[in-house]
């Protein structure tokens, strides 16, 4: 049995992220014929992953793993659950230049946090680790672990690309009247944050459909099997 919460950490896009740089002075100098930015090159996508294995918990007695289920499947009557939170949250950069009475406002960076939070596998304490239950039941929950590993693996590089495809179609650089740099800056973020979410929202319905389907009649009736006098109870 699965538990999956759906989300993604803090908010995307909230706050425009960091300033990485104020190049000058945001005053204003005389005015000039026209405003051309300086050509900049395009945004840097980084990701960084914080994916640990799940820890291992044995502790809990039937009516505390069902309080543990109640929030996933409620009515349900476990005897293993597997939790995990995969969050996704970002942070942009950007460079300002003034140029006249104007200031040029640049994407540089776009940073990618992945990770999973309160990742757990929990076999009933009524199946001490060494037991053909423990093992039978650990070895289904394992399967729901490899379901997300792979959902990450697989979808982290599409991800990627349709942020990439985002900013380069995206005006990453403009002009705009000194003091009004934030709004360009919201504008830019919405885009880059858009094409997460969205991306993001890909990767979350693939998965919870891949770890929906690891919940079988087959496989529930073949981890019963597995043990002399089968296992009651779900998965």
């Amino acid at each position: 049995m699965a538990g999956r919460f759906v989300g993604i950490s803090g908010k995307i896009g909230g706050a425009f992220g960091a300033v990485l740089a104020v190049a000058g002075m945001l005053a204003a100098r005389p005015a000039e014929a026209a405003v051309t930015c300086p050509a900049a090159k395009p945004a840097t996508v980084t990701v960084t992953t914080d994916l640990p294995a799940p820890l291992l918990d044995n502790s809990l007695d039937r009516r505390a793993l069902e309080a543990v289920a109640a929030r996933f499947h409620p009515g349900e009557h476990p005897i293993g659950l597997y939790t995990a939170n995969l969050q996704l949250s970002h942070q942009t950069q950007f460079v300002f230049e003034p140029v006249g009475r104007e200031v040029c406002v640049v994407l540089t960076q776009m940073a990618l946090t992945l990770r999973f939070g309160d990742r757990k596998i929990y076999v009933l304490r009524d199946y001490p680790p060494g037991t053909c239950a423990h093992n039978a039941v650990l070895g289904h929950e394992r399967k729901h672990q490899a379901v997300d590993e792979g959902i990450v693996q697989e979808y982290l590089p599409r991800l990627l690309r349709r942020l990439e495809t985002a900013l380069a179609q995206a005006k990453q650089t403009t002009s705009v009247p000194i003091g009004k740099h934030e709004e360009a800056m919201q504008r830019l973020d919405a885009i880059a944050s858009a094409a997460v979410a969205q991306g993001f929202q890909e990767m979350q319905a693939e998965r919870n459909r891949r770890e929906a389907a690891v919940d079988n009649r087959e496989e529930y009736a073949r981890v019963a099997r597995s043990c002399p006098g089968g296992l009651r109870g779900g998965l």
